[in-house]
């Protein structure tokens, strides 16, 4: 009789992935504890937790700037001309409420004036219904046929409208502060069963008419795993003298 604690403690392996709920699939966690008395039912207690994962990444992902140019059409129907576009992000590993400011660079050889430009995050997800041993890098060149495979795309946040006026003929450029919106709950993360990763995507707007798309940069959104120093010989205490 009376209440009496049983206090344990496990490993989580190292590849888990963190805790995540999608349309296809979710990634969950819980502890089940069972009590057996003699002589009565079993009884059974269930607790969900939460596993978070911190990213490993290569150093230059946190410190060296990316940049992307990608020459567009003006126009879907009626191409007036090319248009280069140039994004150049500071790092491509972020945090919730980070700044990212980016700089916009856009060359308008069309005939046409560029009247905006928008910007919106959103967040990939691709499913597999059997275990790899090894991440899809791509969902593009995924192994598995299309009936074993699912993807879904969601957006998040909200979209980043600016006026940039850039007239036939002639270059500009922006500088645009943005923030990692605080819906990216989940960190960027990679396995043979279920993959999730953030993009930016981004659209000029030709004056009287369609946005343009002007392609996706990828991102990472999470907390940096620090590496554990291992202490040197000269760090070691001194030797123990009786």
């Amino acid at each position: 009789m009376g209440i009496h604690e049983f206090p344990f403690s496990t490993v989580i392996p190292k590849d888990c992935p963190p805790t995540f709920k999608g349309s296809n699939g979710e990634n969950k966690y819980e502890v089940e504890v069972l009590t057996d008395v003699p002589w009565r039912f079993t009884s059974k207690a269930r607790m969900e937790f939460t596993v978070n994962k911190k990213l490993v990444l290569p150093e230059k992902y946190w410190t060296d700037e990316v940049t992307k140019i990608r020459n567009i059409k003006s126009g879907y129907i009626f191409n007036e001309g090319p248009i280069s576009v140039k994004m150049t992000l500071p790092k491509v590993v972020f945090q919730i409420g980070d700044s990212l400011r980016l700089r916009l660079d856009i060359n308008n050889t069309s005939s046409s004036e560029i009247s905006r430009f928008s910007i919106h995050f959103f967040r990939l997800t691709h499913y597999h219904s059997r275990h790899l041993s090894v991440p899809c890098k791509s969902p593009m060149n995924c192994p598995m046929c299309p009936s074993s495979r699912k993807e879904t795309r969601q957006r998040f946040g909200k979209i980043s409208d600016f006026d940039f006026h850039v007239a036939s003929h002639s270059e500009g450029s922006k500088v645009i502060d943005l923030g990692i919106p605080m819906e990216a709950t989940t960190p960027s993360f990679e396995s043979g069963l279920m993959t999730m990763r953030y993009y930016i995507c981004s659209y000029v707007w030709v004056k009287n008419g369609l946005p343009i798309w002007c392609g996706t940069n990828k991102i990472y959104i999470g907390e940096k795993k620090e590496k554990i120093k291992k202490p040197s010989k000269g760090d070691a205490p001194p030797d123990y003298t009786p």
